[in-house]
């Protein structure tokens, strides 16, 4: 008996497809961003909604631009009826390329990242990839 190819109609995802794989909250993963100096203040990634209670935030830092710049990543929650993000978790100072992470849990239903660079010049900052949390259920 043969088998006849029945693709999947419109709306429907095969069981293989990467849109059927990739269902759920998307992440910063999906871009490169540089941060640079500027005035110095605070930027914010958009809000995420949360994965699990708890999470491995993980960083990869590519290129630094400048010689004095040092980078502040801050990852902050809330829940949806609240008026205000409150911190979460503090990376250590990051000075120099390579890959950083920070295990975190009590997680609130919603998350940002904060990027903040010091430096002497403005111009001056570094190339991220802000990689997908590892979610964790506790």
């Amino acid at each position: 008996m043969r088998r006849r190819f029945r693709p999947h109609r419109g709306g429907e995802s095969a069981p293989g497809s990467t849109r059927h794989q990739n269902k759920g909250t998307h992440h910063a993963s999906r871009l490169l961003f540089l941060h640079f100096k500027g005035d110095a203040a605070v930027q914010y990634s958009p809000t995420y909604a949360r994965g699990g209670l708890g999470a491995k935030f993980l960083f990869e830092i590519l290129q630094k631009v400048g010689t004095t710049p040092q980078l502040i990543l801050t990852i902050e929650h809330k829940n949806v009826e609240d008026t205000s993000f409150l911190l979460l978790g503090t990376f250590a100072t990051i000075s120099a390329i390579g890959i950083y992470d920070l295990d975190l849990t009590g997680i609130k239903e919603q998350w940002r990242i904060g990027y903040q660079v010091t430096a002497t010049a403005p111009w001056e900052g570094y190339l991220i990839n802000p990689l997908a949390p590892v979610w964790l259920a506790y």
